[in-house]
């Protein structure tokens, strides 16, 4: 009887507690992983990215740049990847150009043209002293653009904001500079874009 009673009590609540255990246990213990060694770009970022690193949700990364060559002078970088339940990306670059390398990368990144973005997750315009000069967005994944600064020449920065539905777990200011934030932007749990598409 005890060896019944023991079977049913492991069988019903004890293997039903496990995933959520597990769960929580990777949730308690994940930690973002922040890459800033550009010569390691092509791990993290476009089709060659390394296994956990290619699956980006429903967002392209093509805005960003193909591979890092010697002839770009990388001003800075910076990728973030975060996993307490599902793949979370923050990453910005800023390129410094020769002018014939800068006029045909604004014209790829013009072709790659600009989503409707306005809306989404309280987004509200490109940010201040900044052009933009491609953006994808997803309703429900995130961004990615490219900005050129107002009052320099040469330069692109290149950012994205990549999650599941509907909110980042970091906050987005901790990892990218708030300048390159398109104005208005919220992603965090509480913010208004979620409460409408949930309710």
């Amino acid at each position: 009887m005890v060896a019944l009673f023991v079977g049913v009590l492991l069988y019903f609540v004890i293997l039903p507690l496990i995933p959520i255990f597990i769960f929580w246990v990777q949730y308690k213990f994940a930690k973002p992983e922040v890459n800033t060694n550009i010569t390691k770009y092509e791990d993290y970022i476009g089709q060659n990215a390394k296994d956990r690193f290619i699956n980006k949700h429903s967002v392209d990364e093509v805005i960003f740049p193909k591979t890092i060559t010697s002839d770009m002078k990388t001003l800075e970088y910076q990728m973030t990847y975060y996993n307490p339940w599902e793949e979370q990306f923050l990453s910005y670059l800023t390129v410094q150009y020769s002018d014939d390398m800068y006029r045909l990368e604004k014209r790829r990144l013009k072709e790659q043209g600009i989503d409707e973005y306005k809306g989404f997750y309280c987004a509200e315009d490109e940010p201040k002293n900044y052009d933009l000069l491609a953006l994808e967005a997803d309703s429900f994944g995130g961004f990615v653009y490219a900005l050129i600064p107002e009052n320099q020449d040469n330069t692109v920065t290149y950012v994205e904001i990549i999650f599941a539905p509907y909110f980042l777990d970091l906050n987005v200011e901790d990892y990218i500079p708030k300048k390159y934030l398109l104005e208005g932007l919220d992603v965090s749990e509480d913010n208004e874009y979620r409460k409408a598409h949930i309710n």
